[in-house]
């Protein structure tokens, strides 16, 4: 395949050479790889975008490591959403012995960078984590109850879990969607063997859920949120019937939850209060005012979909700051230990699991 003249006109300017010839390279799963010779007699690699990759996030991923770590990468010339340039590194095609335990001395140095000291992550992320071994703890509770829900046209007539039998159900490809939909489906009597079917039937369409519900490829979708592409979905014309999963015999689970390592809390307590008490300030204030709240966001990220934000705001106040809870933040260990149940059930846990382990009021409570 030629590269197009937009595309060897980028090449030029951001190289500051001229173009002579491309050849495809083997060995790339995400976008279309191909060695590019200059007239200045460099060679370097350029990566195009194949409509559903962000190059822009793997460029700062390879300058990242090349700046933090041993690990040896390939210069990043230029990135953009949809081009990558590369240094091109030669090889023969093999590697000796040598190489594979420079290779790994380099993959286990990458152990010493540290990440951020907090982090946002699902409630079910956490005790994913922590069931592999990595002691990660819930400091506050964002979104007091699930987003993810089961989603159709509201001209398709699906109006229960049970009314998807015979239909096609589109999920991102994340493994804990599955068994949430066959949970739902019991939970409208559905049979054993008949829930089975539905979810043996469903299709990975990625994060392309949306289009891939309105285009008709599926007839509803799973691991969406109902406040956010409930409302694109309406905005391109098409309304949406919402099956919330708390609703049909689903955990009623914490969507999203502020995370700190065990050290962390250990070691610098007085930084994770601080912290805490920062978020809940905000959180609390955007919940008394959410469209103003959006407009500080578009200030500082103009990239945003006001059309969506706006609407979707309103949606999420109420589970940011809710009537029955002590204070935004608030976990109860009633939904921790249920949704570690859930989990150890359907074989993401193993029984010893402890979910007190893996939540703490702390840092609310000292945020008061």
């Amino acid at each position: 395949m030629d590269l197009a003249d937009t595309v060897i006109q980028r090449i030029n300017a951001h190289t500051g050479s001229v173009f002579c010839r491309t050849s495809p390279l083997g060995g790339g799963y995400i976008g279309d790889v191909r060695k590019v010779e200059l007239a200045d007699g460099r060679q370097l690699v350029a990566k195009l975008e194949n409509n559903s990759s962000n190059l822009a996030i793997e460029g700062f991923m390879l300058r990242y490591l090349e700046n933090q770590g041993s690990f040896p990468v390939p210069a990043v010339l230029f990135c953009d959403e949809d081009m990558l340039l590369l240094q091109f590194l030669p090889s023969n095609g093999s590697i000796d012995k040598a190489a594979e335990i420079n290779a790994a001395d380099a993959v286990a140095d990458l152990h010493r960078i540290t990440q951020d000291d907090f982090g946002f992550e699902y409630q079910v992320g956490v005790l994913l984590a922590r069931g592999q071994g990595v002691p990660v703890v819930s400091v506050a509770a964002i979104v007091q109850h699930p987003l993810n829900s089961v989603m159709a046209l509201e001209s398709s007539g699906i109006k229960s879990p049970r009314d998807l039998v015979g239909k096609t159900v589109g999920y991102p490809g994340i493994p804990t969607d599955p068994p949430l939909l066959r949970t739902m489906l019991e939970a409208d009597n559905l049979s054993e063997s008949a829930a089975i079917d539905v979810v043996d039937g469903m299709v990975n369409v990625g994060f392309d859920l949306v289009p891939a519900l309105i285009s008709g490829r599926v007839d509803a979708i799973v691991g969406a949120y109902w406040t956010h592409e409930s409302i694109s979905a309406r905005n391109q014309g098409f309304p949406l019937t919402v099956l919330r999963m708390e609703d049909w015999g689903v955990p009623d689970f914490y969507e999203l939850v502020v995370v700190a390592s065990e050290n962390k809390l250990r070691e610098d307590p007085g930084l994770v209060e601080r912290f805490v008490r920062a978020i809940k300030r905000g959180y609390v204030e955007a919940a008394k005012d959410p469209a103003l709240a959006v407009e500080l966001l578009l200030n500082q990220v103009p990239e945003a979909d006001p059309k969506i934000d706006r609407p979707g705001s309103a949606l999420l106040a109420p589970l940011w700051v809710e009537d029955g809870i002590p204070s935004f933040g608030w976990q109860t260990a009633e939904k921790w230990s249920e949704m570690t149940e859930w989990m150890q059930t359907n074989n993401f846990l193993t029984a010893d699991l402890r979910a007190a382990d893996a939540f703490t009021n702390r840092f609310i409570e000292q945020a008061e």
